[in-house]
């Protein structure tokens, strides 16, 4: 699967969002992860099957999730929960092959940061204040075990993981901040850019 095939997608995606051609963004949007799915679906260099079982399932319903949140009837929470069972697949590929450390600083850094976020949000939250705060811990728990997968193995593999975990936390941070904090003009730019990036890493990873 050639590089250019993602990326191009992807940039017609952003383009669509900005000019608001939402039948652009219905086509192009999934077809981008459907690339991005297929790098790991068919790479030929796997090392541990289950991983690679994982992040595929897991690509499966963030593809799912994008579905939902792109529909011009509001599907958040349906999206949200997509998303979520993303993450929980992502968290036991990266359970694969090694037991995390709860002392390392890589899981200290990621929950202070969620937690000071959460608490910058909370007033805006509304309804929405256990839903997001139950995505907000597995997320977290997400990006910790990345980031302890690359320390614990430093592979290339796990260095792309780590990259996409901490990608994907930035681009759900942009996305919560632009809807129940400050709306601002960048934040379809920044989210899907950032979001894209962490997908195709986590992708790579299984290669």
């Amino acid at each position: 699967m050639k590089i250019s095939n993602p990326l191009f997608s992807a940039v017609l995606t952003v383009r669509g969002e900005y000019k608001q051609a939402h039948q652009t963004v219905y086509f192009f949007k999934p077809l981008t992860m459907l690339f991005i799915l297929s790098i790991a679906a068919f790479s030929q260099n796997s090392i541990w099957y289950p991983y690679k079982v994982w992040i595929v399932t897991g690509l499966c319903f963030s593809l799912m999730g994008d579905i939902f949140l792109m529909l011009r009837s509001d599907r958040f929470v349906h999206g949200l929960t997509s998303f979520l069972i993303a993450h929980i697949f992502y968290i036991l590929a990266f359970l694969t092959g090694f037991s995390p450390s709860f002392s390392s600083i890589s899981l200290i850094l990621p929950f202070a940061f969620g937690c000071a976020f959460y608490l910058y949000l909370y007033p805006g939250l509304g309804n929405f204040a256990v839903p997001v705060l139950v995505y907000t811990v597995v997320i977290l728990a997400m990006v910790w075990l990345a980031f302890s997968q690359w320390f614990y193995l430093s592979t290339e593999a796990g260095l792309f993981a780590m990259i996409g975990a901490g990608l994907f936390a930035l681009s759900d941070s942009i996305l919560a901040f632009d809807r129940f904090k400050r709306p601002f003009k960048q934040a379809r730019f920044l989210v899907l850019s950032t979001y894209f990036c962490a997908q195709w890493l986590l992708a790579l990873s299984v290669t």
